[in-house]
């Protein structure tokens, strides 16, 4: 896997997607390549009936006409046949395809940093996935299509020549011109093709983007100021496909000349052929027969080396987000996390985001396992940073994170995920019920489990008074719900992780103050013994912390309890009293 996607040739991907699926790609090869010998006998099985009819028919033996009448039926029989079972093969073998490349892409793009995703508007990515999918499985159609095509020319040009070898030159030079032509007009036309394909992605995702910010969009009333900017962009779209289009249109023109020009050239050689008696009738049709099919698969072919140009070049943009740069490798040979205590340690931490000032910048910090532990910090400072760090949504520079002293950069991310639950302050729900999101948490568990899980929330009372009650679906992204609801069963889904380390991330800034109290109570009951971690802006929730780290310009400046801190630290001091008002330090 890792070498395929280091890789990115679009006949190397052609080759992993078929792969799985080969018996079935061949038997269509190999019908295509009867289709294509039929193609050619027949006509000559006609020449041999019109030649045996059209002289001195009385003095022919029924064998001789006979032979190639049954020729012909049978060919037609077996072509008929033929033609339907590879219709039954495809029918298999193409939505199997579909199917392997939408695991490929959709893997590779799940294991890739979330960084990635905060770079690339999602609409975008789906519509390269989209482009990838259709024009692989068209390119398989069309290089299958270009060999019989170029196989039927082959074979007609030898053919033709048993007539007149003047006809296999006069072929010969036809069928060059028209894929030199083609060639030179695809060429000309990638550019374009690219132009085009890389900014209806970009279109495309700035359309999604709108769409999944409607809220803001009405309650700011700008849906003239999108609706315009869709327009202009639409504009450079429709020139960009225009523009594509008539270089095509340019092509077909000019090859619709010559084809014309060929066909009169042919007709006025066969007829002085026919009056010097160098050719038969059967000749005669033959050549008119060939040369029709010669103008017709060369026409075909021309077109198909510019849809090949058309759609490698859009598989190969497609193929781009693999890049080796944007991938995360999930390595199958590195040992998985164990944890006992939940002991964790930064060692010298320094991250920044790409290029900016370093977040962190040698960070040292110590969590002892089984204790509750405060991180309270400016906006900015990195408080959310270090959660993104301890699961690996972003990795470090410089520095380590070991967890019961195993170092996370050696172990599986998944394991490492498994045992780290995370209750953002902003909570995203799946567009499907209020079962499946909760029980996300936790696939197996039982609806008693889920029950369990949103009554210490305190989300069932709201839950039952839903038409649906679980089985109601919450909307894109939760929009049915309010914040506070999202909130709750987001919480109810991490009781359902039930994982060795918790980090509460604003987890319940979105709720009133009685049932933010009543959740807090339920959660530090349920989490007795665990390692947690809770980052708030709100100072209430830090009496109940063993120990609170102050982070500012990425470093730990002071640390100690709620009292200790409140007596001694001025800035703990003046957050407690603009959030209270006084000292009062009674739990």
């Amino acid at each position: 896997m890792k070498k395929f996607f280091l890789d990115h040739s679009v006949f190397l991907f052609l080759n992993r997607i078929t792969k799985p699926n080969r018996k079935l790609l061949i038997y269509i090869f190999a019908i295509g390549c009867y289709s294509t010998f039929h193609s050619i006998i027949e006509p000559y099985a006609f020449k041999i009936l019109i030649d045996s009819v059209s002289t001195n028919i009385t003095s022919k033996t029924p064998k001789e006409i006979n032979t190639p009448v049954v020729i012909i039926i049978s060919m037609s029989f077996f072509i008929l046949i033929a033609w339907r079972s590879r219709n039954y093969v495809s029918a298999k073998f193409f939505p199997l395809l579909k199917g392997e490349i939408l695991s490929i892409t959709l893997k590779n793009l799940k294991n890739k940093p979330y960084s990635f995703f905060q770079n690339n508007l999602t609409g975008e990515l789906s519509t390269k996935v989209n482009d990838l999918l259709i024009n692989s499985v068209n390119l398989i159609n069309n290089l299958l299509m270009m060999f019989m095509q170029f196989t039927i020319l082959t074979l007609s040009v030898i053919i033709a020549g048993t007539t007149n070898i003047l006809f296999s030159f006069f072929f010969t030079t036809i069928i060059t011109v028209f894929i030199v032509i083609s060639y030179i007009f695809s060429k000309k036309i990638n550019s374009y093709i690219i132009d085009y394909t890389d900014y209806r992605a970009i279109n495309f995702g700035k359309v999604v983007d709108s769409l999944s910010n409607i809220f803001e969009i009405k309650i700011f009333a700008r849906e003239d100021f999108e609706l315009k900017q869709m327009e202009i962009n639409t504009s450079k779209l429709i020139k960009k496909d225009q523009r594509m289009q008539l270089i095509a249109t340019y092509n077909a023109i000019f090859l619709s000349l010559i084809s014309f020009i060929i066909e009169i050239i042919t007709i006025l050689a066969l007829v002085w052929l026919c009056t010097r008696n160098l050719v038969s009738a059967g000749d005669f049709a033959f050549i008119i027969l060939i040369s029709k099919k010669i103008i017709d698969q060369v026409w075909m072919f021309s077109d198909s080396i510019l849809k090949l140009s058309e759609q490698i070049n859009i598989c190969r943009n497609s193929l781009n987000i693999f890049e080796k740069s944007n991938y995360q490798y999930f390595e199958n040979d590195i040992k998985p996390l164990v944890i006992s205590n939940g002991n964790i340690l930064l060692k010298n931490i320094t991250f920044k985001y790409n290029s900016e000032k370093a977040i962190f910048e040698d960070l040292n910090l110590k969590i002892t396992g089984g204790t509750k532990v405060g991180i309270i910090g400016f906006s900015g400072q990195g408080k959310s940073t270090l959660t993104n760090l301890m699961t690996r949504i972003y990795e470090t520079e410089s520095g380590k994170i070991l967890i019961d002293n195993q170092d996370i950069s050696g172990v599986t991310v998944k394991s490492l995920r498994q045992q780290i639950t995370i209750i953002p302050q902003n909570p995203n729900l799946f567009h499907r019920t209020i079962l499946s999101n909760i029980q996300y948490g936790n696939l197996h568990a039982s609806f008693e489990e889920v029950v369990r899980a949103a009554k210490i929330a305190h989300a069932h009372e709201f839950i039952q008074k839903l038409d649906k009650g679980y089985l109601a679906t919450v909307g894109d992204k939760g929009l049915k719900l309010s914040r506070g609801q999202k909130q709750r069963i987001v919480i109810a889904r991490a009781i359902l992780k039930d994982s060795k380390i918790f980090i509460l991330d604003e987890a319940t800034s979105s709720l009133d103050k009685i049932t933010e109290k009543k959740v807090q109570k339920s959660l530090f009951k349920l989490l007795k013994n665990k390692t947690i971690i809770v980052i708030a802006h709100k100072l209430e929730i830090m009496k109940e912390m063993d120990l609170i780290h102050i982070v500012n310009e990425g470093k730990i400046v002071a640390s100690g309890t709620h009292i200790n801190l409140l007596k001694f630290n001025h800035y703990y001091k003046s957050l407690w009293q603009r959030e209270h008002g006084d000292l009062r330090t009674k739990h």
